[in-house]
């Protein structure tokens, strides 16, 4: 986001005013949301006013969305491309490597692998961006989180997997899906204008 520091910190301009701004304002700076005229008349945020402008990030206002997926997508195709789904499929694409180094002769038990299904889908996204904040990597931050749910498995999660093992298998795995879907709603729209057609096709049309 970039900020008008020029206008928040009048008389110093440039460089200079990047950091005189961050080091007047600190805590007390427009934080990323505020609107433009906020940001062009100086106007700062407390510590308290930031934080709850972060707790209150799930809000639909403060985001980037899209029509494509407001007014068009079905609920079965967001649930397709939303977090929960991207990040169950990492944990599944996990079992599945756990349990075939295990078949492999690797020292993984069952009693992990047990434990790894136990959390597949009651992700801890808190603990997960806290590490992401720190590692700034998002496959590490999951496999981070996973091994805290899972404190018996944490050790084989990813064992011997680069990143591109969850996060290109995912994306294929959320095409295929997409694909499906579309494939079944099209087959009901023509089976429909099938129906249709062999109903009125005595109608006479101009």
């Amino acid at each position: 986001m970039l900020y008008n520091y020029s206008a928040i910190v009048p008389g110093i301009s440039g460089a200079g005013c990047a950091v005189a701004f961050k080091e007047k304002y600190r805590e007390g700076y427009v934080p990323d949301g505020a609107d433009e005229s906020s940001r062009n008349k100086g106007i700062t945020y407390s510590h308290a006013e930031v934080t709850g402008r972060k707790q209150n990030l799930m809000s639909t206002t403060d985001r980037y969305s899209s029509p494509l997926s407001e007014r068009y997508a079905s609920k079965e195709m967001q649930y397709i491309f939303s977090q929960d789904f991207k990040f169950s499929t990492w944990r599944r694409l996990w079992i599945a490597l756990a349990e075939t180094e295990k078949e492999l002769g690797l020292p993984i038990t069952q009693e992990q692998i047990d434990e790894m299904k136990e959390h597949v889908t009651d992700i801890n996204y808190d603990v997960a961006r806290a590490r992401e904040k720190e590692v700034r990597h998002d496959v590490m931050s999951h496999v981070y989180a996973y091994g805290v749910q899972c404190p018996k498995a944490k050790g084989i999660i990813h064992l011997g997997a680069t990143s591109c093992y969850v996060g290109d298998n995912t994306d294929i795995i959320i095409m295929s899906e997409a694909l499906k879907l579309i494939r079944r709603k099209l087959v009901n729209v023509i089976n429909e204008l099938a129906k249709f057609a062999d109903k009125e096709k005595n109608q006479p049309c101009l």
